[in-house]
């Protein structure tokens, strides 16, 4: 993955400490493959309004915009392939404390991404906080909830992104086999 590979040069050949990575949309679901992939890489990440299921992000997709997006990530016929390229399938590996921001309106991403994610990370005990604004969609339009987004992003980062070296052994990333348990 490009975000493991970038991470890696960064703690490699810049600085021995652990980096943060945060992306929107299409970069949210980058964020939460990337951490599952490098479970100990990361010192924190953010997911905003990212897909990490597939299945159930064309599920309840408008109709509207559900064939282009089939088009793009592959049927809903094929629950395995759907399946196969989602990194829920890959959560049990996330170590890395997560903050997950979503509008509960968002007509592009359901919001229902970002509920599964944050259950599934709470029922395996790992560090996730859900931000949810009530009155934002695709992204944070409104400036109190820009404000709130990146004042509660500051505190998150600050409370996770401790000064501390990442074992060599940790830059040395050997992807995770989603079938190896």
């Amino acid at each position: 993955m490009d975000g493991v590979w970038a991470a890696r040069w960064l703690v490699k050949q810049l600085h021995p400490t652990r980096p943060s990575v945060l992306s929107a949309a299409a970069g949210g679901f980058m964020v939460v493959a990337t951490i599952a992939q490098a479970p100990k890489l990361f010192g924190a990440a953010c997911d905003v309004v990212g897909i990490v299921n597939f299945k159930t992000f064309l599920e309840r997709t408008a109709d509207y915009r559900r064939a282009l997006r089939e088009a793009e990530y592959g049927p809903l016929e094929d629950p395995e392939f759907l399946e196969s390229i989602s990194p829920i399938r890959l959560v049990r590996n996330i170590e890395t404390p997560l903050l997950i921001a979503h509008g509960r309106n968002d007509p592009r991403v359901p919001f229902h991404e970002a509920e599964q994610l944050h259950a599934e990370l709470a029922r395996l005990g790992r560090p996730a906080e859900l931000l949810v604004f009530d009155d934002e969609g695709h992204g944070f339009r409104k400036e109190a909830n820009r404000i709130e987004f990146y004042e509660k992003l500051a505190a998150f980062f600050e409370k996770h992104l401790h000064v501390t070296a990442v074992d060599p052994a940790d830059a040395n990333v050997k992807f995770v086999d989603p079938d190896d348990d």
